[in-house]
């Protein structure tokens, strides 16, 4: 994914391709690609399993403040994410030394806060699609403005490097030259913190953050059995081609509207547009993807977990729990999502 792409080229940029770096690449691709696979087998496994009943009332098998405080824990996150693909792995020390990592900061903040406002009040399907051209717009005039080239731009960081599609398939091979043996030792290492964290949070995330909470609007329930479905082929898909975990949906569920989907038919001419678009033409279209536009998108779905989470159930919760969506959030923070979620299960069953 495009995403993936950016991460694992912002890893090789700050690294550089010493033999360290180059398995750590090799290893985090694999065990994204691994995951996928397995996460992929585990969700078709439980739809020819259990039966549609049984699906359905997995939705509700969560409690609200734990759904909610994994809404703000997943935004922060995600904010971690986005900001770390933009200026390196330590955010803060990068933008107290450096004044355009810190202008970088900014501008991916201004664009996730726009994209993130712009949709939730201009009610239109090409809402964000406009936003996100008018984004990579500003940013080439104001280069232009400023004299900078796209060379300048690319080496201070504002644009991203070509290094690969963001596979462990599609790496340059004087760079992936480490045998199996050797990757799998690193990948056999964190599997159990790869499970949790599949099982723990990707269903979480499965139920709560996108088929729950647009049904509402979607003027009736959703069909869970598609849904896994669809979700456990599209992961056996992208992990075979050396991908990581995924969603594919073509339900009006939060994430889509989020992302600007319209219908159903309209969201599947442009996911093969640009799935076609990003297969043919690779790491080429990376390199004038501006860094703060990246960041800008994730951002923009970061912002509406916060906001999903802490702002908009404020009638609804009590204070009670949102004492629990506290908690939660700084189990997140000082120990990890895994322990975050369990924590506030447990509190919730008190």
């Amino acid at each position: 994914t495009p995403f993936q792409a950016a991460l694992i080229t912002c890893i090789i940029s700050n690294l550089g391709e010493a033999p360290a770096a180059s398995l750590a690449v090799q290893g985090a691709l694999l065990t994204f690609m691994l995951s996928s696979i397995s996460f992929g087998l585990s969700l078709l496994l439980v739809v020819a399993v259990c039966k549609r009943e049984y699906l359905e009332t997995f939705k509700t098998a969560f409690p609200q403040p734990v759904i909610y405080g994994f809404f703000v824990a997943i935004g922060l996150a995600m904010i971690d994410s986005s900001l770390k693909v933009v200026v390196g792995e330590d955010i803060l020390t990068a933008c107290w030394n450096n004044r355009i990592c810190f202008l970088q900061c900014v501008a991916s903040l201004l664009c996730g806060l726009l994209n993130r406002f712009g949709s939730r009040y201009l009610h239109h399907y090409l809402a964000l699609p406009g936003l996100l051209m008018a984004e990579i717009a500003v940013v080439y005039v104001c280069l232009a403005a400023c004299g900078v080239s796209v060379e300048e731009a690319r080496d201070d960081g504002w644009l991203f490097d070509s290094v690969s599609t963001g596979s462990v398939l599609t790496l340059p091979a004087n760079y992936v030259a480490h045998p199996i043996g050797d990757v799998w030792g690193l990948v056999s290492s964190q599997i159990w913190s790869i499970l949790a964290s599949m099982i723990v949070v990707l269903w979480v995330d499965l139920a709560a953050g996108t088929v729950v909470p647009i049904e509402a609007s979607a003027g009736g329930e959703l069909n869970m059995r598609s849904e896994l479905a669809r979700a456990g082929f599209t992961n056996l898909a992208c992990g075979s081609t050396g991908g990581g975990v995924c969603y594919m949906s073509l339900s009006p569920t939060r994430l889509n509207e989020d992302a600007g989907g319209g219908s159903s038919r309209l969201s599947l001419v442009f996911s093969i547009l640009t799935s076609s678009v990003w297969l043919v033409c690779g790491g080429s279209v990376l390199e004038f993807v501006p860094k703060p536009w990246a960041a800008g998108m994730l951002l923009h779905l970061a912002f509406g977990y916060i906001l999903e989470g802490a702002w908009d159930p404020r009638y609804v919760l009590t204070r009670s729990e949102f004492v629990v969506i506290f908690l939660i959030t700084i189990a997140y923070i000082a120990k990890g999502m895994i322990v975050s979620i369990l924590l506030g299960c447990i509190l919730c069953c008190m």
